[in-house]
C-alpha cells in the first residue's frame, strides 16, 4: 500500500516516475464495457435475453445504460449497504465503486494497476495487487498517526517507520526505531533495525544494513552487505558493495571500493576504483580501475585510468606499497611493494614494482624503472620532471632529472643531475654528473664526474671524465678528453681528445681539437700548442702586475750543466729595430673571424712603436752559431707564429758582459804591468840624470 501525504501537484510528479497520471484517473466518467455489463448482469437477473448464455442482453448503437450516481457523502448515507453493490461516485476521487468486506473500493480497468484513495491531506497510493495477501492494504495502518509523522509508504510488507521514506518492496521491511531513512527500490535496506539517516536507491542497497547510521547508497546492490559501517557514500553498480564495518568511505562508479569490508576513509571515483580493497584506509583513487588490487594499504592516491593497478598485488607486508602517489593514466601502473613513490603523468614510474623514494612528473617520466632490477637500492631515490626524463632508467638511483628527456638512455648510471631538455640524453652508465642547460652533455654515455652548465656545453663528449664546462658551446666537441676547465662560451669549444686544458674567457681555448696541458686565459686566448699558455688576444697591450715573474730555477733539478752559452758572438748577430704591428694580416693568419675581433683595441696597437728583434733573424744568429737558443719559440704547426722569450736574452747578454769583462780585466792587467814596467824605468832614468848633475857639478867646480 501507498501513502503520499501532499497535493495532487506532487501526484503530477509522480507521472514523472510511470505511475498514471491522478488527474487523468478522476477525469474518467466511464470505464470499459466490461464494468457496464457487470452493472446489467447485477440489476437485471431475472430477465432473459435472445442469447443462450446471458441472462440479460441489451442492444443499442446510440444509447447507453446508467447506474445510480451520487455523492461520496450520499454513498456513505446508504443504510443497507449489499455485498457487490456498484455506484458512480460524482465527488473527487470520481469513478465507479463497488461494496465488499464493508469498505466501497474504486474499480480498475484491465491492466490499471492504480488504487487511489484520500483521507483529509493524506493520500494512499496501492501499487500492489489488490485481494492478494490482504483485501484491504490499508486496513491495518492508522491513518492519524501517520499523517503526524510524515511517513510515505510506497510497496508491500514495510515495518514499523518514523520519518522514513520507503519505495519498494521489502525495503525498510524489518526497521524498527530507525528514523529518517530514504529506502527506494526492492530490498532497499530490508535489514535495517535502528539505523538512522540512511538513504538507499537500487536494487537491494543497503540491504542488510542493521545499526549503520548516515549511508547512502545509489546502484544496484550498492553497500549490500554493510551492517554498521557509518557514514559511507556509494554510487554505483555494487559499489561499497562488500562493505560491512569500514566508515567514512566515498565510492562512485560501478564496483568501486566493491570488497571493502572494514576499511574506512577511502575515496573511490571510478569504476572498479580500489576494487579489492578490504581492510586499506585513507586511499584516494580517481579513475577507472584505479588501485585495483590494492587490498589492506592505506595512505595511497591514484588518479587515473588504471593509476596504481597492481599495488599492493600478494603483498602482505604492511609497510610495503603504501604512501604512494600515481597521478596520470597507467601512472604506477606495476607497482606492487614499492613505498613513497610519486608519479605524475600517463605512464609515469610504469614498471616500477619494488622500488622506493622516486619522484617521476610527466608523461613517461622514469617508464622502465625497477625493470629486471633486483639489487636492493637500486632504481630508487631518483627524480625525474619532463616527458620521458629518465624514461630508460633501470637500476639507476640517486638521478635527478628536471626537462623533457633529461637523462633519457640512462640504465644503470647512478648519482647524476640532468637540468634542461635533452640534458645527459644518451648517458648510459655515466656516474656523478651534473649537467645543466638544454642538451647539455646530450652525448654522454660513461664519462663520469663531469659537471657542464650551459646552452649545449659539453654537448658531444661520450666518455671523457673530470671535466668542467660553464658556458654556452663551452667544451661542445669534446669527446674523449678528460680533466678539461672551461669557463666562458664556447670555451674549449673544438677540443676532443686533449686532456688538462683550462679555458678562462670567450672562446678561450677556441682553436685546436687535441691540445693538451695548454692554457688560455682572456677573450679569444688561443694558446695554439699544447703545454702553453696564453694570456689575453692579440688586442692585449699590456700584462702586467706588481711583482716579477717567477719561474722554476733549482739546482737539485737541473742536469747535464754546460757552459756553451755564446756572448758577444750571439749579441753582435743580432739587430735591434723598432716596430710595428700589422693587426690584420695577424688576424688573417691566426683565422680570426672579423666578428671576433675587437677592432679599436687592434688600431690603438698598430700606432704603437715597439722595440725588439725579428724572430727569424734571432733564429738565423743562434744557427750560425750553432746555438741552440730557448729564446726563440718556432711555430708549433702550419697555423701557428713565431714568438721570443725576450728573458731568455739576459743569458747571452750576461755572458757577453762576462766575456767583456775578463777581456777588460786581462787588458787592465796589462796596462798596470805596463805602468809598472814604466815607472822603474823612470826611477833608473831619474838615478843616471842624477848623476849626471852630480859629474857636471864636480866638473865645473874644478
Amino acid at each position: 500500500m501507498w501513502k503520499v501525504a501532499n497535493s495532487r501537484k506532487s501526484m503530477q510528479q509522480d507521472r514523472n516516475k510511470g505511475y498514471k497520471d491522478v488527474d487523468k484517473i478522476k477525469g474518467n466518467k466511464m470505464k470499459n464495457k466490461y464494468f457496464l455489463l457487470l452493472i446489467f448482469l447485477l440489476a437485471f437477473v431475472a430477465i432473459r435475453a435472445q442469447e443462450p448464455s446471458a441472462i440479460l442482453h441489451l442492444e443499442s448503437t446510440d444509447e447507453g445504460v446508467l447506474i445510480p450516481r451520487m455523492t461520496e457523502a450520499q454513498r456513505d448515507a446508504i443504510v443497507e449497504k449489499a455485498e457487490g453493490m456498484l455506484i458512480y461516485q460524482t465527488t473527487a476521487p470520481t469513478g465507479f465503486y463497488f461494496y465488499t468486506d464493508a469498505t466501497w473500493q474504486l474499480l480498475r480497468h484491465k491492466g490499471e494497476t492504480n488504487i487511489w484513495q484520500e483521507n483529509g491531506s493524506a493520500v494512499y497510493y496501492n501499487v500492489g495487487r489488490v485481494g492478494i495477501g490482504k483485501t484491504n492494504p490499508l486496513a491495518a495502518l492508522d491513518v492519524a498517526e501517520d499523517i503526524q509523522i510524515d511517513n510515505v509508504y510506497v510497496g508491500r510488507g514495510s515495518g514499523s517507520i518514523i520519518s522514513n521514506t520507503i519505495l519498494g518492496n521489502q525495503a525498510l521491511n524489518s526497521n524498527t526505531s530507525g528514523a529518517r531513512n530514504s529506502a527506494v527500490g526492492f530490498k532497499g535496506l530490508t535489514a535495517n533495525e535502528d539505523g538512522s539517516d540512511n538513504s538507499s536507491f537500487g536494487y537491494q542497497a543497503l540491504k542488510t544494513n542493521s545499526t549503520g547510521s548516515g549511508n547512502t547508497a545509489s546502484g544496484s546492490n550498492s553497500m549490500l552487505f554493510n551492517t554498521i559501517g557509518q557514514q559511507n557514500t556509494a554510487s554505483g553498480l555494487s559499489s561499497l558493495s562488500g562493505n560491512t564495518e569500514g566508515d567514512l568511505n566515498t565510492a562512485h562508479g560501478a564496483y568501486a571500493l566493491s570488497s571493502n569490508q572494514l576499511g574506512s576513509k577511502n575515496t573511490a571515483v571510478g569504476s572498479r576504483a580500489l576494487l579489492s580493497n578490504d581492510l586499506g584506509s585513507n586511499n584516494v583513487a580517481i579513475g577507472h580501475a584505479t588501485l585495483y588490487h590494492t587490498t589492506n594499504k592505506s595512505g595511497l592516491v591514484a588518479v587515473g585510468d588504471s593509476a596504481m593497478f597492481n599495488n599492493g598485488l600478494g603483498i602482505a607486508v604492511p609497510w610495503q606499497g603504501v604512501r604512494n602517489v600515481a597521478v596520470g593514466s597507467k601512472s604506477m601502473y606495476s607497482n606492487t611493494s614499492g613505498t613513497f613513490n610519486v608519479a605524475i603523468g600517463a605512464e609515469a614510474l610504469f614498471n616500477n614494482t619494488d622500488k622506493f623514494e622516486n619522484v617521476a612528473v610527466g608523461d613517461q617520466s622514469l617508464y622502465k624503472n625497477g625493470l629486471n632490477s633486483t639489487l636492493p637500492g637500486h632504481a630508487s631515490k631518483n627524480t625525474a620532471v619532463g616527458t620521458k626524463a629518465m624514461f630508460n632508467n633501470t637500476t639507476g638511483y640517486l638521478n635527478s632529472a628536471l626537462g623533457s628527456f633529461a637523462l633519457f638512455t640512462n640504465t644503470t648510471g647512478h648519482c647524476n643531475t640532468a637540468m634542461g631538455f635533452n640534458s645527459l640524453y644518451n648517458n648510459e652508465d655515466g656516474n656523478f654528473n651534473t649537467s645543466i642547460g638544454h642538451q647539455s652533455s646530450l652525448s654522454n654515455e660513461s664519462g663520469t664526474f663531469n659537471t657542464a652548465v650551459g646552452h649545449w656545453s659539453f654537448y658531444s663528449n661520450t666518455s671523457g671524465d673530470n671535466n668542467v664546462a660553464a658556458g654556452h658551446g663551452a667544451l661542445f666537441f669534446n669527446q674523449t678528453g678528460s680533466s678539461n676547465t672551461a669557463l666562458g662560451t664556447e670555451a674549449l669549444y673544438s677540443n676532443t681528445a686533449g686532456s688538462n686544458n683550462t679555458a678562462v674567457g670567450q672562446w678561450a681555448l677556441y682553436d685546436g681539437d687535441s691540445l693538451s696541458n695548454s692554457v688560455g686565459i682572456g677573450y679569444f686566448a688561443n694558446p695554439n700548442a699544447s703545454n702553453t699558455i696564453r694570456l689575453g688576444n692579440t688586442a692585449t697591450s699590456e700584462i702586467g702586475g706588481f711583482a716579477g715573474w717567477t719561474v722554476l730555477s733549482d739546482g737539485r733539478f737541473k742536469i747535464n750543466a754546460k757552459e756553451d752559452i755564446p756572448g758577444l758572438a750571439f749579441i753582435r748577430h743580432l739587430r735591434p729595430v723598432t716596430y710595428q704591428l700589422d693587426m690584420g694580416s695577424l688576424a688573417s693568419f691566426l683565422g680570426t673571424p672579423d666578428s671576433m675581433r675587437l677592432h679599436q683595441a687592434e688600431q690603438k696597437k698598430s700606432e704603437i712603436r715597439y722595440s725588439g728583434f725579428l724572430a727569424q733573424e734571432v733564429e738565423q744568429a743562434a744557427n750560425a752559431l750553432q746555438f741552440d737558443f730557448s729564446g726563440v719559440k718556432p711555430p708549433a704547426h702550419e697555423g701557428d707564429h713565431y714568438g721570443l722569450r725576450y728573458a731568455e736574452f739576459v743569458v747571452p747578454l750576461v755572458k757577453a758582459v762576462q766575456e767583456l769583462a775578463t777581456t777588460n780585466e786581462r787588458l787592465q792587467s796589462e796596462l798596470e804591468a805596463e805602468r809598472r814596467s814604466n815607472r822603474s824605468k823612470q826611477m833608473l832614468l831619474q838615478k843616471r840624470l842624477e848623476q849626471i848633475e852630480s859629474q857636471l857639478t864636480l866638473l865645473q867646480s874644478k
